[in-house]
């Protein structure tokens, strides 16, 4: 009988365990797909406007292309914004951003993608999923959404603490296009963060895991 019940909880743990790395597998396979999409969306924006969607500049002394990969405008760029003025609203959720808190918010001004007299934005991103992007509070700043992917970032480690501390669950999407150190165009990547583990994902090794 103790035979019997050993060999029961040996299955068990095999169950559990292959069951947990297709788990893994997916969730992994979910943030590729999204990754990939962000990619085509990226590159017919490019071919459409005529270049890469804008980053955050964060210029120093040292570094005057310096970039804040977390805190980007790629959702606003991708998904198109209404210019009013100094005032852009987001075509996908009618947020209003004063010229300001674009400048607090994204070192900019405006948005490429905007309709303006004679212009309309474009979608690049007719299919996002409510998953996909967050809104944000940024102080100082007000709110602003960010383009996501949808495994959100459930570590409890101090030592993995969540990329917006002032969101602590959301997992942005993370861009450079004017100091890119991975790819000779741009670097989009995002981390997935499964049990201890953070896997990285970047468009310069077609979104394998890391």
């Amino acid at each position: 009988m103790l035979v019997v019940i050993a060999i029961i909880g040996i299955l068990a743990s095999l169950v559990l365990a292959v069951a947990g790395q297709a788990s893994v597998k997916m969730r992994l396979n979910r943030v590729r797909t999204e990754l990939s999409q962000y990619e085509t969306a990226i590159e017919t924006y490019k071919a459409k406007l005529g270049s890469y969607p804008p980053d955050h500049v964060v210029p120093i002394a040292s570094n005057p292309k310096n970039v804040n990969p977390t805190i980007n405008q790629l959702f606003y760029e991708l998904t198109g914004t209404t210019n009013i003025g100094a005032t852009f609203m987001s075509t996908v959720d009618q947020q209003p951003l004063t010229s300001s808190q674009l400048l607090s918010a994204f070192g900019v001004s405006g948005f490429a993608n905007a309709s303006v007299q004679g212009q309309s934005a474009r979608d690049f991103l007719p299919s996002l999923a409510q998953s996909q992007s967050a809104l944000i509070t940024l102080p100082g700043v007000g709110q602003v959404r960010l383009l996501t992917v949808s495994v959100p970032w459930l570590l409890r480690n101090p030592k993995l603490p969540p990329p917006i501390p002032s969101a602590p669950q959301v997992n942005p999407v993370y861009y450079n296009v004017s100091s890119p150190t991975n790819s000779t165009t741009y670097d989009l990547w995002a981390q997935v963060p499964i049990g201890s583990r953070v896997y990285t994902l970047g468009n310069w090794n077609n979104f394998v895991p890391q």
